[in-house]
């Protein structure tokens, strides 16, 4: 393709439209920004460069102009995103001259590296799909599983076979790198290599554009894991695909709703029972870059978790990652089964129709927040709605400007005998302001501690106070595993003392530390640092991101101080000390490779 009509592309193209209408985008000055779609993040950093028709991300440095965007967001060729901005700008597309041999031949080196490895993983999803009818055991599981051959069929459903190395049949240069790099090959130590995969009923997992990029794998033994998924590799990363998209895009957009499961057979139970528009994650939590792949699609987002303990606990942090990315004219719904069903048995044991029912009694967003909040908080009592003022400011501050968080405003502020007025005051903040009270540091002194000597406090514990100084809704996320540790090592005394104080006066701001008496010295010794010592956040990364990375840091500390005590006891027997220590170690290990 000549260079001439690329630019052309470029030149009446613009830039914002485009991505625009894959992200949320907001004014910021002479750009555009948003949440970053090619990794995780809760704050934009993401810019769209309108004059310039170009986009960076500040955090992870992806950048380009809106073909390689095309590119890199919907898996396209370079061919295929032209087309795509042709088609919108109604150009045609020059025709192709016949290439030379030697132009054929360069063309076939500048394959790419992951349509090599897409190629790859489609050979091994035909030799699957091809074993299962071999395999007596998957036809008793999938017979059990009541699944007819059309699923079977438009799921792509395979068999791994019981040998090391099935795929020597498939692959008769075993030894090519390329299927260890795809994930279906495994050395050890040894540099012995045998297949991934192996008793397991497959599950192909597609892109959106039908590339297989990785699979699922259940025992259908006592092997565990039970689900077995790819690797993270060059054309696979699971928290960022979703299983079924492919299959039932079409259903997608035909119903004009996606359904968001948590299993591979749930897709596939409620796609037999005509219901071809749900997806599941792979294992993962539900990520913004989920949500934004289906709003492509879709304006209505379902998302069903089973009724037990850790399907509403996946449901709250479904909900965390919804609001930053919440639009008007998108509709967010929470479904909850009975706690002994998933999607599929339920729809196996009481069909589709119930199902259909239990689809139509699904919760909006807003209501479902709403309800969470009288399930955790005593509303009845004063001090229970304080603390339910502090833990749901900051999940609203989340939320871009727009009708639908006004709403939900005053929603709230009605549930804790509020006015939207005194909702958003926060002891003298306005909205506007909220934000700025995360870093309220550079314009507030906290009184001075009257010790004259400066309190030793390690460089992890410093850290960790002022964090939750300037951002106290963090103490909400803390579990009491957490809480216990914080309590069980001295070197943590002043962090759990704190955290305590944060909870006794239900402090959401850090101006409400001013009013304070009962602040140890050493604290405000370390609080009084803030304005002069803030902490330095990145410009993109989250309170939460920091406090992840320091929870973890605390961890492996008290391990390493555990293992430390443990190794100066004298009342333990040898074995028994090196069992304890080697239990240990294993603990450290993997935490820290987690």
């Amino acid at each position: 393709m000549s260079d001439s009509f690329t630019n052309e592309l470029l030149s009446r193209t613009n830039i914002v439209d485009i991505i625009g209408g894959y992200l949320t985008l907001r004014k910021s000055g002479a750009s555009y920004i948003g949440l970053c779609p090619f990794h995780n993040e809760k704050r934009p950093s993401f810019s769209v460069n309108s004059a310039k028709q170009i986009y960076k991300c500040f955090s992870c440095g992806e950048s380009g102009n809106v073909i390689t965007f095309l590119m890199k967001y919907n898996g396209m060729t370079f061919p295929e995103a032209c087309k795509y901005l042709a088609d919108k700008l109604g150009l045609e597309m020059p025709k192709r001259h016949r290439l030379t041999e030697r132009e054929q031949q360069e063309l076939k080196n500048k394959k790419s590296r992951q349509e090599l490895m897409c190629d790859c993983l489609l050979q091994a999803q035909e030799y699957y799909v091809f074993n299962l009818q071999d395999s007596k055991e998957a036809k008793t599981y999938i017979a059990k599983r009541e699944l007819n051959e059309d699923s079977i069929k438009k799921f792509s459903l395979g068999w791994s076979g019981s040998e090391y190395k099935n795929l020597a049949h498939k692959f008769p240069d075993y030894d090519d790198k390329l299927l260890m790099d795809v994930g279906l090959v495994l050395q050890n130590e040894e540099l012995r290599k045998r297949d991934r995969f192996r008793n397991r009923l497959m599950f192909p997992i597609l892109n959106e554009n039908g590339k297989t990029i990785g699979f699922g794998g259940r025992t259908l033994n006592n092997d565990q894991p039970k689900y077995l998924n790819s690797p993270e590799t060059e054309v696979f990363h699971k928290g960022k695909e979703l299983y079924g998209l492919f299959e039932n895009k079409k259903g997608i957009i035909k119903e004009k709703k996606a359904l968001v499961v948590e299993g591979y057979m749930d897709v596939i139970a409620l796609s037999q029972h005509g219901f071809d528009y749900a997806v599941a994650t792979l294992g993962t939590a539900t990520s913004q870059t989920h949500i934004q792949k289906l709003y492509r699609y879709t304006s209505t987002i379902i998302f069903c978790f089973d009724g037990d303990t850790a399907g509403r606990e996946a449901a709250w942090k479904a909900l965390n990652e919804c609001l930053p990315i919440l639009k008007e004219g998108h509709s967010i719904r929470f479904l909850f089964l009975p706690p002994e069903h998933d999607p599929d048995s339920y729809v196996r044991a009481y069909g589709g129709t119930q199902f259909k029912n239990q689809i139509k009694s699904s919760k909006p967003l807003s209501i479902y927040l709403l309800d969470e909040l009288k399930t955790r908080f005593n509303l009845n009592e004063a001090e229970g709605r304080a603390g339910c003022y502090s833990f749901v400011k900051p999940l609203i501050a989340t939320i871009p400007k727009s009708a639908i968080k006004t709403q939900m405003e005053k929603e709230v502020s009605k549930l804790l005998n509020l006015t939207h007025e005194e909702f958003l005051a926060d002891l003298g903040l306005s909205d506007t302001d909220f934000k700025k009270a995360d870093r309220p540091y550079k314009k507030t002194k906290i009184k001075k501690s009257t010790r004259t000597s400066k309190v030793s406090v390690e460089p992890l514990e410093y850290k960790f106070i002022k964090l939750l100084a300037m951002y106290p809704y963090l103490t909400q996320k803390l579990s009491a595993r957490h809480i216990e540790i914080l309590k069980k090592f001295p070197k943590y005394r002043l962090v759990h003392e704190f955290i305590n104080l944060i909870y006794k006066h239900q402090i959401s701001v850090y101006s409400q530390l001013l009013n304070q008496v009962d602040i140890d010295v050493d604290l405000l010794q370390i609080l009084d640092s803030i304005e002069s010592s803030p902490l330095n956040l990145d410009e993109v990364e989250s309170p939460e991101e920091v406090l992840k990375d320091t929870l973890q840091r605390v961890e492996l500390d008290s391990i390493q101080t555990e293992m430390s005590e443990i190794a100066q006891r004298e009342d333990l027997e040898h074995s028994q000390k090196e069992s304890m220590l080697q239990r240990l170690n294993r603990r450290y290990i993997a935490l820290r490779n987690h």
